[in-house]
């Protein structure tokens, strides 16, 4: 991994992404004016792993470009491909407030790069913000609830 610059381009796409998201889609251009300072930009090469099944999760990732496959193991040495994700894709949205372990590990398949929000960030900003904090936790629940 390794961290690169966002043009005024990427602050837009990131912007536009943001609304697809469920987790934000809701949000106020104003609360997510409070996120996206805290979200930076990073390529991985093709074969990278962003993230791996068991590890504790402390980050969210939108792909801006590239291909990723998410995969499961299966067994011992064995492992399942679940999906391939593309520009626009997203997860690890539930590691911004639920630390709990990865279900599955992500592989670049292509260079990609992905905007990226650590948990650590998140809250900086929902403790600043308790409308924004009130708001991700009911959505969360909701989640929660859902089963998503």
């Amino acid at each position: 991994m390794q961290k690169i610059d966002m043009t005024p381009d990427d602050s837009s796409e990131l912007f536009q992404l943001l609304r697809s998201v469920d987790f934000f889609e809701g949000m106020t251009m104003g609360q997510l004016q409070l996120v996206v300072p805290h979200i930076m930009m990073v390529q991985y090469e093709a074969g990278e792993k962003v993230v791996t099944q068991g590890e504790k999760g402390d980050s969210f990732y939108v792909v801006s470009d590239g291909s990723l496959s998410v995969s499961v193991k299966k067994g011992f040495f064995g492992k399942k491909e679940l999906a391939t994700l593309g520009a626009g894709s997203f997860f690890g949205e539930m590691a911004l407030i639920d630390a709990s372990p990865r279900n599955a590990t992500v592989t670049a398949i292509t260079p990609a790069r992905l905007f990226v929000l650590f948990a650590h960030q998140f809250v900086t900003v929902m403790n600043s913000n308790p409308d924004f904090a009130s708001q991700i936790m009911r959505i969360a629940e909701e989640r929660k609830l859902s089963g998503r």
